[in-house]
C-alpha cells in the first residue's frame, strides 16, 4: 500500500515550488544595462558698470588738461562683446546755471577721453566697443577744458552718463 503524503508536507513541498520559482524571477538579470543622465546650466547675460567719481570741479579761467574725474570699472560676459556709452546732458558743454542760465557767453565746451577714446568733444555720444567678455576692466575717465580770463562770473555745470549695453 502506498502512503500519501500528509497535507502539512504538502503545504510545505508547495510552498518550496513557489518560492524557488520567485527567487528564479526576482533574482539579478544576467544582461548589462546603462542609462544617462543629461546634466546642463544657463547662465544670464550680465553687464555692469561701476563709476567711481573723483573731483569734477574743473579750472575754466586757467584750464585743466586731462584732469581724471572717474574710475571705470566694466565686466560684461558676453561673448559678442558689448559697448560702452559716453554722453553729455548740454551736448558737452558747462552750462551757466542760476542767472547764467541761457546767456550765450556762459557755456564752455570740454573734451573726454578714456581708453582708446581720445579727446571726445560729447557733441555727439562717445562709444568704445569690446570684441568680448571682459571682467573688472578699470580706466580713468579724464577731462580737458581750454581757459579764458573772460569767462563770465556764476556756475557753470553739466552730467556725464556712462552706460553699458552688450551687443
Amino acid at each position: 500500500m502506498t502512503r500519501l503524503p500528509s497535507k502539512d508536507l504538502k503545504k510545505f513541498l508547495l510552498a518550496s515550488v513557489v518560492a524557488v520559482g520567485f527567487a528564479l524571477t526576482a533574482g539579478p538579470s544576467l544582461a548589462a544595462t546603462s542609462d544617462t543622465i543629461q546634466l546642463s546650466s544657463t547662465v544670464a547675460q550680465d553687464c555692469s558698470i561701476t563709476v567711481a567719481n573723483k573731483d569734477g570741479v574743473l579750472d575754466i579761467v586757467a584750464g585743466t588738461t586731462n584732469k581724471k574725474i572717474a574710475d571705470i570699472t566694466e565686466s560684461c560676459n558676453e561673448t559678442a562683446g558689448y559697448t560702452i556709452t559716453i554722453s553729455s546732458a548740454n551736448a558737452g558743454n558747462l552750462e551757466g546755471t542760476g542767472a547764467l542760465a541761457g546767456n550765450a557767453g556762459a557755456s564752455v565746451d570740454y573734451a573726454v577721453s578714456y581708453d582708446t577714446v581720445s579727446a571726445a568733444d560729447l557733441a555727439t555720444n562717445a562709444t568704445l566697443a569690446r570684441s568680448g567678455a571682459v571682467f573688472g576692466s578699470a580706466n580713468g575717465l579724464y577731462v580737458t577744458v581750454g581757459g579764458s580770463s573772460t569767462r563770465l562770473a556764476g556756475s557753470y555745470e553739466d552730467t556725464i552718463t556712462v552706460s553699458i549695453a552688450a551687443n
